[in-house]
């Protein structure tokens, strides 16, 4: 036997012959428990959700105020861009429920001219009851709100919409309803006056300016004038004062043809007026609307101080539009407070 088989066999001897507690005793493999799955148990205490961190007591909390739902309280809203901001429109209604309001529009739509822009706008308030009558001119260069368009002359509102828009405009910028109206242009006003047979016009303020010929007038004294004359004494502004010195004279020619129409002379041919004024005047005022109004008519013609006139003077501020127009501002709180005197 070699020598290599020898070395092995008395080592298994050995091992063989050990005893079993000579070793250190060997340990069984763990055993693992089965898994077991547990059903879903409900948190005792449910989450409490985030909570906003409070502001310092010494900090204003900001409010919001909500978007009206109508800017324009039922009325047209803007189509096209303004050059300024669009005022709102004035909630309360001024003057007396027992008034009648008649807007009389002066048309520059002569035979030269092809638009209908109105030159003169005179607010006619009537108030039977009292036996009052107030006269209140509109600048035509006031600048406002055309209810459905935009910031504009008010003159071009009869232009573009007639009575109508006219109407819309008075009551949206100056809380005016209107009840009638009466248009008439450069020719049929000259018609007017002569069918009248001309009027005798108190003249306020003197000046001397050019129509068709050079006038000249010194205040305080009546002259008495026909169609064409009344004419240029209401349009002339060139060395005669202004626009605000028109609306006096032109309130000053109304009054003639008032006096003229309720004179002697006048009411004796009153069917005859009456069918040539509707030839010459537009308007929506017929026979059965003016007949309640001639017992103020009466008391006007006997006391003229129950007239009181009024104009928008020192109330407006002239401004340049971007594209180079030139129109009046208007101070609205301050023409409101004139309205409510002279309405009510």
């Amino acid at each position: 036997m070699n020598a290599v088989r020898k070395v092995s066999l008395v080592f298994v001897t050995i091992v063989i012959s050990i005893p079993a507690c000579s070793f250190p005793q060997m340990l069984p493999p763990p055993t693992l428990a089965p898994t077991v799955t547990l059903p879903p148990t409900n948190t005792p205490f449910p989450p409490v959700p985030p909570t906003d961190t409070p502001l310092p007591t010494d900090t204003p909390i900001p409010t919001l105020t909500p978007t009206p739902v109508d800017l324009w309280e039922n009325f047209p809203g803007p189509s096209q861009g303004s050059a300024t901001e669009i005022p709102r429109p004035v909630r309360t209604v001024i003057g007396s429920e027992d008034s009648v309001n008649i807007i009389v529009i002066g048309t520059d739509d002569a035979w030269w001219r092809s638009s209908m822009n109105s030159d003169l706008m005179v607010l006619v308030s009537i108030n039977p009851n009292e036996g009052t009558v107030s006269l209140v001119s509109f600048p035509r260069d006031l600048y406002v709100y055309l209810p459905g368009r935009n910031m504009a002359r008010i003159n071009i509102a009869y232009a573009y919409g007639g009575r109508d828009l006219l109407a819309l405009t008075l009551l949206y910028n100056f809380g005016v309803e209107v009840d009638y109206y009466a248009q008439v242009n450069f020719a049929s006003f000259e018609e007017v006056v002569d069918t009248l047979g001309g009027i005798d016009v108190e003249v306020e303020q003197g000046f001397t300016d050019v129509c068709n010929r050079t006038y000249s007038y010194q205040s305080g004294r009546t002259y008495h004038m026909d169609g064409l004359t009344a004419l240029c004494y209401v349009r002339m502004r060139r060395n005669s004062g202004g626009d605000f010195a028109r609306h006096v004279r032109a309130q000053e020619v109304l009054l003639a043809i008032f006096r003229k129409a309720i004179s002697l002379e006048g009411l004796t041919r009153l069917p005859e007026l009456y069918q040539q004024y509707t030839q010459m005047v537009e308007t929506d005022m017929g026979l059965s609307d003016m007949l309640p109004l001639v017992p103020v008519a009466a008391q006007v013609a006997q006391d003229p101080t129950r007239i009181e006139r009024y104009t928008f003077a020192g109330m407006t501020s002239p401004w340049t539009t971007p594209g180079g127009g030139s129109v009046l501002l208007p101070d609205r709180e301050a023409i409101l407070a004139l309205l409510e005197v002279a309405l009510n």
